[in-house]
């Protein structure tokens, strides 16, 4: 997969935000060389990943707070 893909099936954690602050938490979390910028354009890849991260078993899921679109990835409860 490409490196957005691998770094959000990778991370251990929830990551709940905009695209941009999700970008930030992988960066945080030590994701390096996920070439991405700008809000919009996170946001459409994301939602192109959607179907390859639940097929490793993540939820996604998005939703419209305000004027900004929340993004959540989470592992699915077994």
């Amino acid at each position: 997969p490409d490196p957005l893909t691998r770094a959000l099936v990778e991370y251990p954690k929830e990551l709940r935000g905009t695209a941009s602050q999700i970008m930030e938490a992988l960066r945080r979390g030590g994701f390096r060389g996920i070439p991405m910028k700008g809000g919009k354009a996170i946001a459409s890849r994301l939602r192109e990943c959607s179907r390859v991260l639940k097929l490793n078993g993540l939820d996604f899921r998005e939703e419209q707070i305000g004027s900004n679109t929340i993004f959540t990835i989470a592992r699915l409860e077994t």
